[in-house]
């Protein structure tokens, strides 16, 4: 029995892109004299061009996936960015909202402060006035002058009970501006945030009260000269 001569195995090394075709051709049953092992022919055949350009075409399909994908990644950056941007604005606002209503309390607080002051100011005042319409009262009933004195004695007496009555209306006055300041200090201390129309009419109302404070303030200076001119006459 004859015994079948392997065949030597083939080892090819080619790129792994590279198409390979491989043909092994058969060669006729060899003679007595020939070889043990028959020569085999390896033929490799190049890829086609039209092949070629199927490669080339699944490389370039590739690489604009590999674009499209970046231009998706570029995309959502910049979604991002824009959302970190609002976010950041977002707590900007937020901030300088906070911010404002911090200068508004502080606004407030020193407003009804003043309002404080100015209230316990006019109480003294109006204190005062009470006293000076006690000593007008008081001259009335002495009765030891001559008819001419008791006629320039009533004139000025008239002329210092029409200055103390205008004092006591330029009080009534400012006492009711700043009653009507607390009110308005108490509405805007109950609401969350005060607008730049409550800081005007704040402002406003201020700006009353001083004036009528100021007016009187001088009423009450000319009363208390026209007093301090009676006592020194009475004196002498």
């Amino acid at each position: 029995m004859k015994d079948r001569s392997s065949t030597p195995p083939l080892h090819v090394h080619v790129d792994e892109n590279t198409p390979v075709h491989v043909h092994i051709k058969k060669l006729p049953k060899p003679s007595a004299t020939s070889s043990q092992n028959p020569p085999h022919c390896l033929e490799i055949t190049p890829p086609s061009s039209e092949k070629l350009v199927s490669v080339m075409r699944l490389s370039d399909l590739s690489t604009e996936d590999d674009d499209s994908g970046h231009c998706k990644m570029n995309h959502y950056d910049k979604k991002i960015d824009s959302l970190m941007n609002a976010v950041g604005c977002l707590k900007s606002e937020v901030k300088m909202q906070k911010g404002e209503r911090q200068m508004a309390k502080r606004f407030l607080e020193e407003r009804k402060e003043e309002l404080e002051e100015v209230a316990h100011e006019l109480a003294e005042t109006e204190h005062e006035n009470t006293v000076l319409r006690h000593n007008i009262e008081r001259m009335k009933e002495e009765k030891d002058y001559t008819i001419l004195q008791k006629k320039h004695l009533q004139q000025e007496k008239e002329c210092l009970m029409s200055k103390l009555v205008e004092a006591e209306m330029d009080g009534a006055a400012a006492a009711k501006q700043v009653m009507a300041l607390k009110d308005t200090i108490g509405k805007l201390k109950t609401e969350k945030q005060m607008t730049c129309t409550d800081i005007n009419t704040l402002t406003r109302q201020k700006e009353l009260l001083l004036q009528k404070l100021s007016t009187f303030e001088e009423t009450n200076r000319t009363l208390r000269d026209l007093l301090r001119e009676q006592h020194c006459k009475e004196d002498s």
